[in-house]
């Protein structure tokens, strides 16, 4: 019986997995697109850079 219920929650709400998922993906975009940004620069813009920061 617990199965059951269960198993129907987690077709409504989602799995654990499912939820972790939507919450880490806009966040994984955004390192996505940061890395894509950063990925033309060289060794010494890349150098300049961290010391901005």
């Amino acid at each position: 019986m617990f199965k059951l219920i269960s198993k129907t929650l987690g077709k409504i709400f989602g799995s654990k997995y499912d939820r972790d998922v939507a919450e880490y993906a806009p966040i994984v975009e955004e390192i996505n697109a940061e890395f894509e940004r950063l990925q033309s620069l060289s060794h010494d813009d890349l150098r300049n850079r961290t010391q901005e920061f």
